[in-house]
């Protein structure tokens, strides 16, 4: 398992997931996990490397958990359909 330290200015920092994890410990945690992920098998190596050099672009990530970002009360999260209604607009 693993996190980011990302440092502030103001020297603190705070310790952070990884936004392209592919799996994630089980709450209460939240590192992210290292998974052995070749066990299904992909046919799609011409399409992979046609793809080129888009690893050395800037990318901008918008991440959100809703479990901590809005919940429908102390014990209870809403559903990813039920969010959609509230965070869309």
């Amino acid at each position: 398992m693993y996190k980011y330290r990302i440092y502030k200015a103001d020297g603190t920092y705070i310790d952070h997931a990884a936004p392209y994890a592919f799996y994630s410990e089980l709450r209460p945690g939240n590192a992210s996990r290292i998974v052995k992920l070749n066990t299904a098998p992909f046919h799609d190596k011409r399409w992979l490397n046609s793809r080129g050099g888009h690893f050395e672009k800037p990318v901008n990530i918008y991440e959100i958990h809703f479990g901590s970002w809005k919940r429908k009360d102390a014990d209870t999260t809403y559903s990813y359909a039920e969010l959609a209604d509230v965070l869309i607009p």
